[in-house]
């Protein structure tokens, strides 16, 4: 796509707000002039978002319950409501300058999309878009499902028993968290809404209703896109849904949207994914997309 230079960062596990400073910089870097574009690759410990639309930011859970569960909570300002992230699921946040590539906002989310089909499968699994409700998804084919699996105790993960609580107000440079949300963008320091149905992919079930989700929805989300973009540059990106722990998920109503039923890559194929052999095979992806 371009012979612009890329740094690929494998962040391993670590908290969010860490890796939200390694965002702003690299965004404040390539607004300077002083950067590469950078793309972070990482698993955060347990944590909840909340977004700056209210009406979205639902939990099925008080906040006890959710301390209990050791799980950390921020109030971040970008677009969108409730998600989740935890060990397992590996995020990629690309800090790109979209004018520099060409791209404009839709496409970047295409692509995203289009490396999210291509990872999962080469994983072995087959994925789609869905007209109305931006991410990655999966057709249930009502056969018998685990909704849990026990970590291979050969692949050790870090202890998830955090026991705090936090609610942070973060003044960061419009963060945006992968969520199914109307795209937010900022235009001359004002906040705008691109409606776009990001359905490039051939197997988009374009047929689908865009209306609502609802208990009989044949169709279970194993990836969420959102991007925040400033001055050109991109933040945040796609979060797919690997090994991890979907119970976070019930902690939550993913971005606020009812009858959502959420998949990963593990329970899928019926087996752990080495984690360390799919950032290889993530990392070819992205090196082919933005390099190639």
């Amino acid at each position: 796509m371009s012979n612009t230079n890329i740094n690929i960062i494998d962040c391993g596990i670590k908290d969010y707000q860490s890796v939200l400073n390694l965002q702003e910089n690299a965004f404040q870097n390539l607004l300077a002039g002083t950067g590469n574009d950078a793309i972070f690759i990482v698993e955060h410990p347990p944590v909840i978002t909340l977004g700056a639309r209210n009406t979205a930011n639902k939990l099925s859970k008080d906040a006890e319950a959710i301390k209990q569960a050791g799980v950390e909570i921020f109030q971040i300002r970008r677009g969108g409501g409730t998600t989740a992230h935890n060990p397992g699921q590996l995020i990629v946040y690309p800090i790109i300058n979209l004018k520099k590539r060409s791209l404009g906002v839709s496409d970047f989310v295409h692509l995203l999309e289009k490396i999210g089909v291509e990872f999962l499968a080469e994983l072995g699994l087959a994925c789609s878009t869905k007209k109305g409700f931006p991410g990655l998804w999966i057709e249930d084919n009502k056969k018998p499902r685990i909704t849990q699996i026990t970590q291979m105790k050969t692949e050790p993960r870090i202890n998830t028993n955090i026991h705090k609580f936090k609610i942070k107000f973060l003044n960061s440079v419009n963060p945006c968290l992968p969520c199914e949300m109307p795209l937010r963008l900022s235009h001359r320091g004002k906040s705008v809404s691109e409606k776009s149905s990001v359905n490039q992919c051939p197997l988009n079930p374009r047929n689908l209703s865009a209306k609502a989700l609802t208990t009989a929805d044949p169709w279970l989300k194993i990836a969420s896109i959102g991007v925040q973009v400033k001055k050109w540059i991109t933040i945040h990106g796609i979060a797919i849904n690997i090994n991890n722990d979907l119970s976070i998920f019930d902690l939550i109503v993913p971005c606020g949207l009812e009858n959502v039923k959420m998949t990963s890559a593990q329970i899928e194929l019926g087996r752990t994914i080495n984690i360390d052999d799919a950032k290889n095979i993530l990392k070819t992806i992205l090196l082919k997309h933005f390099i190639g």
